[in-house]
């Protein structure tokens, strides 16, 4: 049984540019959830004037 070391290359490359997509995809999220969340929490109540 031969070993096809290009196919076997091109997988590799494959999942190392997936985990290298997903940890910038998740950064980009963290950032978006934390500017969400900063932005709903230093808003203040309004009151009616009671």
């Amino acid at each position: 049984m031969e070993v096809n070391y290009i196919i076997i290359g091109a997988v590799a490359l494959g999942i190392i540019l997936l985990i290298f997509w997903l940890v910038f995809r998740n950064q980009r999220d963290r950032k978006g959830l934390e500017k969400d969340l900063n932005r709903t929490t230093t808003r203040t109540e309004k009151h009616n004037g009671e």
